[in-house]
């Protein structure tokens, strides 16, 4: 069955207006709207509860020429479903009308069905705009197109959900011209299942992809999310607002150009991203400019043998800029990498979290073995690489110029089983150089584990490494690399590079001995021990010469002329006259120290230098046991 309105020359079609309350459609019937050479169709009003299109049926608005289509709206809908069935608008060389579809419930596409708004020749698509709660596609396609020079339009899905399955597709394309866009916007969840959402052109200009989704974006089975540029053209950007955004199983969310082409930027605003089993984020380029890749706002983000790069093969690569606040976990096959394959210029990778964990062959790198590789830089509190691998390659030019590494890490840099920091250069390029800035915390590679930080280069000039960290363990420097956990910065046929390490936890005092600022032991000399007695206390030091001829005299050294050791028979005679006067002193006379008491007949307490040995009333302390001593300082 047909239901048409037709200009089939220069004139107007009237228009299509249908009100009900269930409409059906089916076995290849159609409702169309159209007209021929430079004529203009007219317009089909749908306002009914429940649309249903099935088996190769249609509702149209064509027109061939120059001529205007006209608009295609069904409103006021609770549900629309296509199986095996179309709505389109198109246009040759003229304007393609808009599409505009207002479901209250639901929007379902299944089998092969197409929601289209195109343009055959070098005229302009239409918008497609489609409102609902709940849109889900199942190996069908919402298209805007546009062949030639002319403009492809644009696609709006407002809706809570979204789900595409089994080769659904949503795509704006266009051959030459400019290419409006897509977007997705008030949703709650994205859900993508070996499905596909892309901007693309040839040699013009590909529409942007925006996406908004309050819960969660889903990509599984092969899915992708692409913007690009197959031939010379310019690929657009893709931006995508979630709280959860995961791709598994070889899925991919990437913008690309090839040829001279230029790719666009991807942001990703999300509070975790999750990639498993070989997904990929990326932006590629062949010999033009490559989009920034940027992972913004993140709290985690975890990729388990998955890639987020960014590449060129002789163009200029992009830069990867990835900010998560708490952790950030790479596992398995894959990582971050920026690099250039066949002599381009590498981008850099700048990274910014607070846990950074690098483990099972997992790497961040940047590189260009034939071009100039950018930098690598690290700012986190803590950076734990378990085979893991942080590395810089370039091919040409200056260290000062790129292939650079720096890591400013707060706490903890911890290197283990077989983990490499390496700033390499091949040919005649110059090392780049590593710097870690560690200052209040530690650096840490076990010593038979086999991890390196290496500066090396082949014709070129080694790289330089500073290090500064409170305490640096395990990892030693050496002229070449061994099996141990090595720093090195070596060239193999130019000059070695220079390796500083600062450790502000040395205390230049440790192993010191502090020494007493009395040095005469007076507490060896005991109370009662008299000279008489024939004892003795000798010191001596603090004088003399010094320990080597090459050290100064300090200040208490008495410096004295030499003396001959033998005295003159005149000075001996008088000094053995003088000795014996004094000699002669009235021994009963002599006042000796007490050092016992005793107590009399009378019970009076009598201090005594010894006590009588028949008294037995006496102190009952023993005596002082004085000894000779002679202290040697």
């Amino acid at each position: 069955s047909k239901l048409a309105s037709e200009a089939t020359g220069d004139g107007i079609a009237g228009n299509i207006d249908i009100t009900t309350n269930q409409l059906r459609i089916s076995d290849n019937s159609q409702a169309n709207v159209s007209s021929k050479d430079n004529g203009s169709a007219g317009s089909v009003f749908v306002r009914a509860s429940d649309v249903f299109l099935n088996n190769q049926s249609q509702i149209a608005a064509t027109t061939e020429q120059s001529g205007t289509d006209g608009n295609i709206t069904l409103e006021n809908l609770n549900s629309l479903e296509l199986f095996d069935s179309r709505i389109t608008a198109s246009t040759i060389n003229g304007e393609a009308g808009n599409i505009n579809i207002n479901a209250a419930d639901s929007v379902k596409l299944e089998s092969g069905s197409k929601l289209t708004s195109e343009a055959r020749g070098s005229g302009e698509a239409g918008e497609l705009i489609i409102t609902t709660n709940q849109f889900t596609m199942t190996n069908s396609q919402v298209n805007v197109s546009s062949k030639a020079d002319g403009i492809a339009g644009d696609v709006f899905i407002n809706a809570s959900d979204v789900n595409m399955n089994q080769n659904a597709k949503i795509f704006a394309t266009t051959e030459s011209g400019v290419g409006d866009g897509i977007a997705l916007n008030g949703l709650t969840t994205l859900s993508l299942n070996n499905s596909e959402i892309s901007a693309s052109t040839i040699d013009g200009v590909a529409g942007d992809i925006d996406i908004n989704a309050t819960n969660s974006v889903k990509l599984e089975n092969g899915s992708k999310i692409a913007s690009e540029a197959t031939g010379n053209g310019e690929a657009g950007d893709i931006t995508t607002t979630t709280n959860q955004f995961a791709a598994a199983d070889n899925s991919q969310a990437t913008v690309s150009s090839k040829g001279r082409g230029n790719a666009g930027f991807m942001l990703i605003e999300a509070s975790n991203v999750f990639l498993d089993n070989q997904a990929k984020i990326s932006g590629t380029t062949e010999s033009g400019i490559g989009g920034n890749i940027t992972l913004d706002d993140l709290t985690s983000l975890s990729l388990n043998n998955s890639e987020i790069s960014a590449s060129t093969e002789d163009g200029v690569a992009g830069t990867l800029n990835i900010n998560a606040a708490d952790s950030i976990e790479l596992t398995g096959k894959g990582g971050f990498s920026v690099q250039s394959t066949e002599g381009g210029t590498a981008g850099s990778v700048i990274v910014n979290t607070s846990q950074f964990n690098i483990n099972d062959e997992a790497q961040v790198t940047v590189s260009s073995r034939l071009g100039q590789a950018g930098n690598l830089e690290i700012i986190a509190d803590d950076l734990f690489l378990n085979r893991g691998r942080l590395t810089a390659e370039t091919g040409v030019g200056e260290s000062s110029e790129g292939a650079n590494i720096t890591l400013d890490i707060q706490d903890l840099l911890w290197m283990r089983n077989g983990s490499l920091i390496s700033a390499e250069a091949f040919d005649t390029a110059n090392g780049g150089n590593i710097t870690i800035n560690n200052a209040e915390g530690f650096t840490i590679g076990l010593r038979f584990e086999n991890s390196d930080i290496s500066a090396n280069a082949t014709q070129g000039n080694g790289g330089n490494i500073d290090i500064t960290t409170q305490n640096i363990f395990g990892l030693v420097f050496r002229d070449r690399k061994t099996s141990y956990s090595d720093i090195t910065a070596s060239s193999k046929f130019g000059v070695s590079g220079e390796v500083t390490v600062n450790q502000l936890n040395v205390n230049p005092d440790s192993g010191l001995i502090e020494l007493p600022s009395n040095l005469v032991g007076t507490t060896k000399i005991e109370a009662g021990c008299a000279a008489s007695a024939g004892n003795n206390f000798v010191i001596s030091g603090r004088g003399g010469l010094p320990e080597s001829p090459d050290d100064l005299f300090t200040g208490n050294t008495a410096i004295i002329e030499l003396v001959d050791l033998v005295l003159p028979e005149s000075v001996a005679s008088k000094i053995k006259n003088e000795n014996s006067y004094l000699s002669v002193d009235n021994q009963e006379n002599q006042i000796v120290e007490a050092t016992e008491w005793e107590i009399d007949a009378d019970g009076n307490v009598i201090f005594v230098a010894q006590v009588s040995e028949s008294n037995p009333q006496h102190s009952g302390l023993s005596s002082l046991s004085c000894e000779n001593f002679n202290d040697n300082k």
